[in-house]
């Protein structure tokens, strides 16, 4: 099975699913699509428009809400918090970056 592995996170691409410590994660094509291509651009900043031809393809006139609304999805379903390690940035007036954190060992 043709996979991706970052840390806690595996990306089936074959079956396009995205499991999380081994738990499915329900993600829809295109909510996989853009935590795929946010996990493959750690720490780069990605500018909307790039996501959006990346993910969307011709689709590039979709509604500005819709990215958001997808990186806002994908934030809660994958827990991406601080406390957890990763964070999605905003980047006013550009796009999103995914960070990793370093987590405090408890």
């Amino acid at each position: 099975m043709p996979s991706q592995e970052f840390g806690d996170y595996l990306f089936n691409l074959q079956e396009g699913r995205l499991f999380h410590r081994s738990e499915p994660v329900t993600l829809s094509q295109k909510e996989f699509q853009v935590a795929l291509l946010l996990f493959r651009n750690l720490a780069r900043p990605l500018s909307r428009a790039h996501i959006i031809e990346t993910v969307w393809k011709h689709l590039a006139d979709i509604p500005t809400r819709t990215l958001d609304t997808h990186v806002s999805a994908i934030r809660i379903k994958l827990d991406l918090r601080p406390q957890n390690g990763y964070r999605i940035v905003p980047i006013y007036g550009y796009g999103y970056r995914l960070e990793r954190l370093e987590v405090p060992a408890a």
